[in-house]
């Protein structure tokens, strides 16, 4: 009784003394509405129909592989995301949606992918105060399947979600939501063997969250969330990976403050181990994002901090913290410059080694330059130039990789 009054008494305190903070994922049922009904300017009879299109990576990577060995070709990645609403008597919302996506390379064939995303779900208003929201999604992606891994593979999930929330009526939400998540990894061929991720971080998830959101300006939200969430691994590789978190946060997301926007967030989170002889993490979260446009310039920060499970056999996580800074410059009204400075620092503590290893430190370092012009509204095409350098204290993962490629914004 007393470890679980202290792990609380340390979430309730992290959100307290938080600052506006990060991720509001639910959205007040009136506000839903008119941005459907209102917004979307598709429709097909009593259908408000939202489609997506984007074209990205369409250039030369140096290295697709992100090896110690070069391979190169030329990519890019089309994709399509059409959502399509039901929206029923003021009190219900339907919806399903699709996302085709398809990735090429000129070269390596093999790597040539079509992948699809769909779901569908509802939110239904009950005696006017009361909401209830459910939804299903099934995932797959061609990507690298995490900050640890930088060639594509391939990912799937299948989630179920699930909401009971009170809405008053100045838009204030307190609610329960549930979800159940199943990730299963494709294992990644390289030129010394077969990276075994299926092995090591196929898994089911399955969380609960009590959740807070107060409307502070017209179009922002602060919010309060704590939470459990259960890891049980499919395989006996990645056993000893099996754990539970307990997560807490508080922030504010601001479409649109002045000329701010984007989000600020700080949480606490423990993860304990189910294994015997691993330590439990215990400390700060973070997700911030935040933006400013300011005259002729747009100014942005990032800085991220949490714990994911590692796919390496000796390793049980690490600890990544991001930080990141850019400028965009507007010279002229059709005309973008951007710079952004972005660094990924990656911890493996001694106590989360399955077996003895020296002390592992990894950064990625990541120089991007660009240019947009638009071409109408917020719309743009832009041509981007990257540039990577992965280096480790375990000898064999340093890295390099460069690309420059074409691709479409909706955000001039």
């Amino acid at each position: 009784m007393t470890a679980f009054i202290r792990r609380w008494g340390l979430i309730l305190l992290a959100l307290a003394a938080a600052r506006p903070a990060a991720g509001q994922s639910y959205v007040a049922f009136e506000d839903d509405w008119r941005r459907i009904v209102e917004s979307l300017r598709f429709s097909l009879g009593p259908v408000k129909i939202d489609p997506v299109f984007s074209l990205r990576r369409v250039g030369y990577d140096t290295n697709i592989f992100y090896e110690d060995r070069d391979v190169g070709d030329y990519t890019g990645v089309a994709s399509l995301d059409v959502t399509a609403y039901l929206p029923v008597r003021r009190s219900l919302i339907l919806f399903v949606r699709e996302i085709p996506e398809y990735n090429f390379y000129l070269h390596e064939k093999e790597m040539r992918a079509f992948t699809n995303s769909y779901a569908a779900g509802l939110k239904y208003l009950l005696l006017n105060r009361f909401v209830l929201t459910g939804a299903y999604q099934s995932n797959e992606y061609q990507g690298p399947a995490t900050v640890e891994l930088g060639r594509p593979t391939r990912d799937m999930s299948r989630i179920f979600s699930a909401g009971f929330y009170y809405e008053t009526a100045r838009k204030t939400s307190i609610g329960l939501s549930l979800q159940s998540q199943k990730m299963s990894y494709e294992d990644a061929p390289t030129a010394d063997g077969t990276i075994p991720l299926s092995q090591t971080l196929d898994r089911e998830e399955r969380s609960g969250a009590l959740e807070i959101y107060y409307r502070v300006f017209s179009d922002s939200m602060a919010f309060l969330r704590g939470g459990v969430t259960t890891y049980t691994f499919a395989n006996e590789a990645g056993a000893s990976r099996d754990s539970t978190s307990y997560q807490g946060a508080a922030g504010i997301r601001f479409p649109q403050l002045g000329p701010l926007r984007g989000l600020l967030s700080i949480g606490y989170k423990e993860l304990v181990p189910r294994s015997a002889g691993l330590a439990r993490y215990a400390g700060v979260t973070a997700n911030t994002e935040l933006e400013g446009r300011f005259g002729w310039f747009n100014l942005r920060g990032i800085y991220q901090r949490d714990i994911s499970f590692s796919y390496y056999e000796d390793a049980f996580a690490f600890l990544a913290n991001r930080y990141a800074a850019g400028v965009s410059v507007y010279p002229l009204r059709a005309l973008r410059l951007d710079y952004t400075y972005d660094v990924t620092l990656q911890d493996y503590p001694d106590v989360w080694s399955l077996v003895p290893t020296p002390h592992r430190r990894d950064t990625q370092t990541l120089h991007t330059v660009g240019l947009v012009v638009r071409l109408f509204r917020t719309t743009g095409f832009g041509v981007t130039a990257n540039l990577s350098d992965w280096t480790s204290t375990v000898a064999g993962f340093n890295r390099k990789r460069s690309y420059i490629a074409a691709y479409v914004t909706q955000t001039f």
